[in-house]
């Protein structure tokens, strides 16, 4: 729903700024990202958190800070309490950086596996980084085809601009496809 209403699939287009907003000046300057891709930002933080913990956060959350400010740095504190591990990288990349990725992905087929390679081609720097600053870190769902018509998703992590996967499979693929479930924010090429 979210792709199709509501991204032009433009790298910097209409969700291309930054969620953040800095000292409340000019809030609805950028409906856009603000609001459009923030709730596109949620539903990353649900898929990368999974959907228990997530909902256990925006609960805990709402219990703390009813009828208050909201605050970025305590959602992140609420779902990091459930979640287990930082997300910096996640708010950095996705709440604070304006624009997106750019994924390129090709594939190989070999005998009983597939060998998939993700470039990411932004340009941009990532928000607060000091190391890999134009690399976005994420899980990827990747949709393997099968020729006998079925299909299964299998998750990498990717955090480097190439990254190469190799997968065993047990029947002749037809197609490897990034992210057909619309989960990330994304451009691909």
């Amino acid at each position: 729903y979210m792709s199709r209403y509501y991204d032009d699939g433009a790298y910097n287009g209409y969700l291309g700024g930054s969620v953040y907003r800095k000292k409340g000046n000019q809030p609805f300057a950028d409906t856009g990202a603000v609001y459009d891709k923030g709730a596109w930002v949620l539903h990353m933080l649900k898929a990368v958190m999974g959907e228990s913990p997530f909902n256990r956060a925006l609960r805990n959350y709402r219990s703390a800070h009813a009828l208050g400010v909201a605050s970025t740095p305590e959602i992140r504190s609420a779902c990091e309490a459930e979640y287990g591990q930082p997300l910096d990288w996640f708010f950095d990349q996705w709440v604070y950086t304006p624009k997106r990725p750019i994924y390129h992905m090709t594939y190989t087929l070999g005998t009983g596996q597939v060998t998939v390679n993700i470039e990411q081609r932004q340009q941009h720097p990532v928000a607060n980084r000091t190391s890999d600053r134009d690399v976005y870190f994420m899980w990827i769902p990747l949709w393997f085809h099968y020729a006998d018509g079925s299909s299964e998703i299998r998750t990498v992590w990717n955090n480097q601009r190439s990254q190469t996967f190799t997968f065993s499979v047990s029947k002749p693929i037809q197609s490897v496809g990034l992210d057909e479930g619309h989960t990330i924010l994304k451009v691909v090429q």
